[in-house]
């Protein structure tokens, strides 16, 4: 169907015209040869031949149709794409600085401090403009999107449903923590639901936007998870990667695949 009177007056006025056109020449033809007395003649011939030829400009006409549909519809996909590609780097910062917050509220909870930890909130503006370049994207980028989206949802569940279940640990028992060193860091990170390697995998793949749906500008390669974990640590958490083996270690060989 068109879509645009623009598009649908030319293709009304232009089929009547021809039509026009055909049937002068058509009458004169006959009226000039004996074309007229072998219709006659032959009727069921003759109109065997009109019904094809009327059904193959038919045909032409649809076809016409559907091109330029395809063409109106692919030129408004490739606008709502780079309208959205054109307010990527402040999306990206900002879910950047979310699941950084939500990575520490879960490091803190780990740690079993004395605080009223909150959900960082999402915006939906977000979620519209990752799910509007799965969409319109190519196949790389949607096939890392969907990855994304779907372990957003899993690291929000996560954390959502440790937070309405968190209890600080008393002062004697972070006493007693602090005295075993590590070692109660890594159980409460395994034993915990899985929320802390949730955080931190949606941190490092929000990140690696940019390599997908970012700027065209040439940027440093990333390098892998797995390198970049202890970063993590240093940089988002003021921790030291240290006082995590078994996490990290456990990170390292999984966050990859």
């Amino acid at each position: 169907m068109i879509g645009r009177s623009d598009e649908a007056t030319p293709l009304v006025f232009g089929g009547a015209f021809l039509g026009v056109m055909c049937f002068g020449l058509l009458f004169e033809i006959c009226s000039r040869t004996s074309l007229l007395e072998w219709i006659y003649n032959h009727e069921a011939l003759a109109a065997g031949i009109l019904g094809i030829l009327a059904a193959s400009v038919t045909a032409l006409l649809i076809l016409w149709q559907i091109r330029q549909q395809y063409r109106i519809a692919n030129d408004s996909r490739e606008r709502r794409l780079e309208a959205v590609k054109s307010v990527i780097p402040l999306t990206i910062s900002e879910l950047s600085e979310i699941f950084h917050e939500s990575f520490r509220t879960s490091l803190r909870m780990c740690k079993g401090e004395n605080f009223k930890p909150v959900l960082p909130e999402l915006d939906d503006l977000h979620i519209d403009a990752l799910k509007t370049c799965v969409e319109h994207g190519d196949i790389r980028q949607q096939k890392f999107l969907l990855k994304l989206l779907r372990q957003l949802q899993i690291q929000r569940s996560r954390l959502r449903d440790a937070i309405e279940k968190y209890e600080p640990l008393t002062e004697d028992e972070l006493i007693e923590i602090r005295r075993r060193g590590n070692e109660y860091a890594d159980l409460r990170t395994f034993a915990s639901g899985g929320y802390l390697y949730s955080s931190a995998l949606v941190s490092l793949m929000v990140d690696e936007l940019w390599d997908y749906v970012g700027p065209k500008e040439s940027r440093d390669p990333m390098g892998s998870r797995a390198s970049r974990i202890a970063k993590l640590f240093i940089f988002h958490s003021d921790e030291q990667p240290e006082d995590w083996p078994k996490f990290i270690e456990h990170f390292m060989n999984t966050a990859d695949i």
